[in-house]
């Protein structure tokens, strides 16, 4: 490559050439990388490596770091910078035959420490933003990165995603290290080191009296408080701790660093066996193990980590997270209630057929064919465009579909629909023109007056349960922004009020209705909003709690069947003070 050393003054450019002899690529585990260049026409070669700064005392001579090197380190990662050790050396006489047989540790060894560099990595705009919204909605946060661990801690404050004012505990070895099995951790806090966690329980411990708490302390509130956890700490816990330990620190580490691509996969792992459902969102290649173990990976780059992850956002910032779970929560709610709508179409159908089959009598082709084709068939398409709401809730819809919170409700609603087409089936058989039907083994006998009633009270049911079973907020918008679901309801409703009251003739022979009395017709209107609204009660306030209740009774009768409870809930209670 050709560098200019001095920009300004033309006459004193000095172009130098350098040739790149040999190169070792970035390697997580070592967490550097380095080249091996020639200046054109010498002799001599020149080593040039950049790497984390931790990891720079481990090739340099001990005699090229500054004294203050740890301190300007732990001032510029404390304020959120990132920082990059770089370190040279020049060996005497290299050929690039000798060049090639070189081993990697031999090339980055007996290094002269050169300096930092040091970059500043905004938050995006949008960060803080979805993170709080992520709290908000009772949605836990982790940060996973391979990053220095104070810089790590400096960006988590500054997005929120961990109390500024609350102590944030690192543990670090005091005896040993990452591959000594009996080596010993401190968990100390970051703020004041005074403050520490008990090694075996990951509980605050009470501080000392003559301790100047500077933050907010509360040793009774386990929320007061945060952990980070560093690569090395992360590796010798899964390794030689116990596992009462491991399964403490998943579920209060907030802030994972210094993790390389094996880890930050390990770490998913972890958490899904203790019971957490794991999203993960990554943007280069280091990420892609994480994305394909998470439940849910999302990609903010068109790169390699697009690969592996099965959502891949077009706006490359954390934004898109709360909209896949909007979008998710949306769809699972929308597929339980088409299943419901579903179930219970068949079972008023089912209804109508038996109350008929009773009386030697049947639905007409037509009223099938009308059923099946104009009102459930465009009801089931547009019930599910209703889009989700624009906020997150708290709340979490059901995720098992044979449930009773689904199951109790779906059966009440056909408890509902078969009692109200009895009392229409009664009542038209008492009417002065009720017109009976005629057994004739040759010819279908469905024009009669309680196919009429029993046809014209069911089409209301089709229409309404669909509205009863639109589940809007807080999971999807309300039912009236889904505006062909809108439409279809409104001209449903009119076509089948059209038939009850004042059909054409040639309607009427088509679909075999029969004629009736306008008091009559009005019953089954006021019948089918009557049966509507007990539906629509029973559906927000009745058959939720009845569910409940059915869960309270199963426990007494049957201790230990009811609702297993997720290992980081039981874990996180086992740790309150």
């Amino acid at each position: 490559m050709e560098y200019d050393i001095d920009d300004e003054t033309p006459t004193g450019r000095q172009p130098i050439e350098l040739g790149v002899l040999k190169s070792f690529e970035f390697v997580s585990q070592l967490r550097r990388a380095s080249v091996v260049v020639r200046q054109f026409g010498a002799q001599a070669g020149e080593v040039y490596v950049k790497g984390a700064p931790e990891c720079m005392k481990d090739i340099c001579k001990p005699d090229s770091f500054p004294q203050d090197y740890d301190d300007l380190l732990a001032y510029y990662t404390h304020r959120g910078f990132r920082v990059i050790g770089c370190a040279t050396k020049t060996i005497p006489k290299l050929s690039w035959i000798k060049v090639q047989k070189m081993k990697r540790e031999e090339v980055e060894s007996d290094l002269e420490f050169a300096g930092f560099i040091i970059f500043e990595n905004k938050l995006k705009p949008t960060s803080a933003g979805v993170i709080e919204e992520l709290g908000q909605a009772n949605i836990r946060r982790v940060m996973c990165t391979g990053d220095n661990i104070l810089t790590a801690i400096s960006v988590a404050r500054e997005c929120n995603l961990i109390d500024r004012t609350a102590h944030c505990f690192v543990p670090h070895f005091v005896e040993g290290n990452s591959r000594t099995p009996l080596a010993r951790l401190v968990w100390e806090s970051v703020d004041d080191p005074i403050f520490q966690l008990d090694e075996h329980t990951l509980k605050p411990l009470p501080p000392p009296a003559e301790a100047d708490a500077s933050l907010p302390y509360d040793i009774s509130n386990l929320r007061n408080y945060s952990v980070a956890v560093s690569g090395d700490v992360f590796r010798w816990i899964i390794d030689f701790a116990s596992e009462k330990v491991l399964r403490e620190m998943l579920v209060v580490g907030q802030v994972f660093a210094r993790m390389s691509p094996d880890e930050k996969h390990e770490l998913v792992e972890k958490l899904q066996s203790i019971s957490y459902t794991v999203g993960f969102c990554g943007d280069g290649a280091n990420d892609c193990g994480a994305l394909k173990a998470a439940d849910v990976g999302i990609s903010l780059s068109e790169a390699e980590a697009s690969v592996a992850a099965p959502f891949t956002s077009r706006v490359f910032d954390i934004s898109c997270v709360p909209e896949v779970i909007r979008e998710g929560r949306a769809a699972l709610v929308t597929s339980f209630s088409c299943f419901k709508y579903m179930s219970l179409y068949s079972a008023i159908q089912f209804t109508s057929v038996s109350f008929l089959y009773a009386s030697a009598s049947n639905l007409g082709d037509f009223q099938f064919l009308y059923i099946d084709l104009l009102l459930i068939l465009p009801i089931a398409i547009f019930m599910g465009w209703t889009g989700p709401y624009r906020q997150l809730s708290r709340k979490r819809p059901t995720a098992s579909l044979v449930s009773r919170k689904v199951l109790t409700p779906l059966l009440g609603q056909i408890a509902i629909c078969v009692l109200v087409q009895a009392v229409a089936f009664v009542a038209v058989r008492r009417q002065p023109w009720y017109q009976p039907p005629v057994v004739d083994r040759e010819h279908s006998n469905s024009e009669n007056s309680q196919n009429t009633a029993l046809f014209l009270i069911s089409c209301y049911q089709y229409i309404l349960a669909a509205i009863v079973l639109s589940v809007g907020p807080p999971f999807r918008q309300p039912m009236t922004r889904n505006f062909p679901f809108v439409v279809t309801m409104m001209v449903a409703l009119g076509i089948s009020s059209y038939m009850l009251f004042d059909p054409a003739r040639w309607l009427a022979e088509l679909m075999e209705l029969t004629e009736m009395d306008v008091r009559f017709e009005i019953f089954l209107v006021v019948l089918a909003v009557g049966g509507f609204a007990v539906m629509w009660v029973g559906e927000k306030e009745v058959f939720p709690r009845l569910a409940k209740a059915v869960g309270r009774l199963r426990a007494r009768v049957r201790p230990g069947s009811g609702k297993v409870r997720k290992e980081y809930k039981v874990i996180l209670e086992g740790m309150k003070l």
